[in-house]
């Protein structure tokens, strides 16, 4: 079982930072980051990052400039609009209450 989350970013104005909390060793996290033309530039999850968290910053095709402190990686999307999908995994029906990574997600200019 899984539970999924969607984001819509829009990176018109400004890059966008996902701030991915820190995951259980025993649970995993992956988010899938598509852009308009429906190419996967990017992956994050535990596979990739491990279980800590960190800060990530999705910038559009025109952003140019170093990156912040603070941020563990820039990854820029050839499109100014994109997707994400989050999916962690749920060990159980019941397990849904445990799974507090997902209230912990933030999305922020």
């Amino acid at each position: 079982m899984r539970l999924n989350l969607e984001l819509v970013m829009d990176l018109r104005a400004e890059p966008l930072v996902i701030t991915m909390p820190d995951i259980e060793d025993e649970r995993y996290y992956t988010a899938q980051l598509v852009d308009l033309y429906t190419f996967n530039f990017d992956y994050l999850g535990t596979r990739v990052e491990g279980n800590g968290g960190g800060n990530y910053l999705i910038s559009g095709p025109d952003w140019s400039a170093e990156q912040p402190e603070g941020i563990k990686r820039v990854i820029p999307s050839e499109t100014n609009l994109a997707y994400s999908l989050l999916r962690t995994q749920l060990f159980n029906p019941d397990d849904i209450d445990n799974v507090q990574f997902r209230k912990n997600i933030r999305l922020n200019p």
